[in-house]
């Protein structure tokens, strides 16, 4: 076959184009190892990072462990995966670890124990973890549910189940919060009095404050109980003092310490019983 003929031009074309092809392939893959950019399909662009989140995370100081409690089985499963993803690629401070529960139970366990994570009844002796995410920097630690990821619509609400049933998408800010909060130079303490008969600062039930503590530790805040007797101010770190259900007074150089911690600045919240006078009311 001579080399001139035209089938024997159409091969060397087809084999051209084919190295071509394949040149132009390995330079993109260069290319985009180089130059990582994750691209936004979606019409909402609902994993696309604000440009608030992504000056946040350029600027973080502390390194941020992410634990994705996640089924695979979970509709959403992909959606987190891939808006988590976006935060690691974004920030090399960030790091992801996707749990299954279902699938690694052990290392679920693990995690509750070490962060104390928040439990909720299923129903049928069955408990699971209210927490979805566990955002964890250095000591501070915040607790993120996916009930506060999504914002239905009114159809949804009332069981309907239309093409539009999330009217909002609100993952983003609920995660870069988190982020924020567990890497504050000064985490929020909110401290509890002791010492005046107070309602428990440990344990459940009736006049206990452990449902109200565990509240504020998944919400990202420390707690400490603390005692005003014989002390000479109160600490400096506490950014809100709380005094729940005393049954005896304070001293007059407790009420002082805590007059100057108010008048600098200091926040307080007085749940007190009522006083009833027995004479009036009985008139």
């Amino acid at each position: 076959m001579s080399g001139n003929s035209p089938h024997a031009r159409a091969a060397t074309n087809t084999v051209i184009s084919i190295i071509g092809a394949a040149v132009i392939l390995v330079a993109v893959n260069y290319l985009g190892m180089r130059h990582f950019v994750r691209s936004d399909w979606t019409s909402s662009g609902m994993y696309t990072l604000s440009e608030k989140s992504e000056k946040m995370l350029q600027t973080l100081r502390g390194n941020v462990q992410i634990f994705a409690l996640w089924s695979k089985e979970d509709p959403r499963f992909l959606d987190i995966k891939e808006l988590l993803g976006r935060y690691v690629s974004a920030s090399q401070r960030i790091q992801l670890e996707v749990i299954d529960p279902d699938r690694n139970p052990d290392r679920l366990d693990f995690l509750i124990q070490r962060y104390g994570a928040k439990m909720k009844d299923m129903g049928g002796g069955m408990m699971a973890i209210e927490a979805s995410i566990i955002v964890v920097s250095g000591e501070n630690v915040k607790f993120v549910s996916a009930a506060d990821f999504e914002e239905l619509s009114p159809d949804m609400m009332g069981g309907g189940h239309g093409d539009n049933e999330l009217a909002e998408y609100n993952a983003e800010q609920e995660i870069s919060s988190a982020i924020l909060s567990v890497t504050a130079e000064n985490q929020l303490k909110v401290c509890f009095t002791q010492g005046h008969d107070e309602w428990a600062y440990e344990g459940f039930g009736g006049q206990a404050l452990g449902h109200l503590k565990e509240g504020l530790v998944q919400d990202g805040y420390k707690v400490a109980a603390i005692t005003t007797t014989g002390a000479s101010r109160v600490p400096a770190d506490c950014k809100l003092v709380v005094i729940a259900g005393p049954s005896r007074g304070f001293s007059d150089e407790e009420i002082a310490i805590l007059d100057r911690y108010h008048v600098g600045g200091g926040r307080l919240f007085l749940a007190l019983d009522p006083l009833i006078n027995k004479k009036t009311y009985q008139s």
